[in-house]
């Protein structure tokens, strides 16, 4: 009985306010793009991107590894798939 109250109150906690404050930065972020010239956010939009590449290449190039750990029987061209 008091663990479903617990439970309960985390999940009023989570959904009126931890969930919100997690989307305020996106919202506020879309806000900015909307604000700008087209061409501003397109240029900002780009970099973040490239950013982001960057460092999903990384976390990729990781995974591969761990993979070929994982798999040592697969061969690369398995692993990339």
């Amino acid at each position: 009985m008091i663990q479903d109250i617990r439970q309960a109150k985390r999940n009023l906690l989570q959904k009126w306010i931890l969930d919100p404050l997690t989307a305020l930065p996106a919202y506020f972020s879309w806000g900015i793009f909307r604000l700008m010239p087209v061409k501003w956010a397109s240029a900002l939009g780009g970099f973040l991107g490239a950013c982001a590449g960057r460092i999903m290449r990384r976390r990729s190039r990781i995974g591969l590894i761990n993979l070929r750990i994982a798999f040592p029987e697969k061969t690369e061209a398995e692993r990339q798939k």
